[in-house]
């Protein structure tokens, strides 16, 4: 499942963040990106994405297909709630 190492990227990218003294505290976060390698693996992706959840909009954008999933249970990370993923 593509968001089973999301907590660990999530930890290290907020921890990124505070390094760099970025305070992201006030925004809400209700989905993630991800971007894909190539259309196989969006191809792949979007199988994965299906299986947990509705494929709500998919447009090309730059020449590259982009999809927006609503997740059908949304993933808690710390407070926030995320509902949905963006893959590209």
């Amino acid at each position: 499942m593509p968001l089973s190492n999301l907590s660990s990227f999530l930890d290290k990218l907020f921890a990124k963040l505070s390094d760099l003294g970025i305070d992201i505290s006030g925004y809400v976060m209700d989905h993630v990106g991800y971007q894909c390698s190539s259309d196989a693996d969006y191809d792949k992706l979007k199988t994965s994405f299906s299986e947990v959840g509705e494929l709500l909009d998919e447009n090309i954008v730059g020449g590259r297909r982009v999809g927006l999933f609503k997740l059908r249970e949304a993933v808690p990370y710390k407070k926030y709630l995320i509902n949905a993923v963006r893959s590209e």
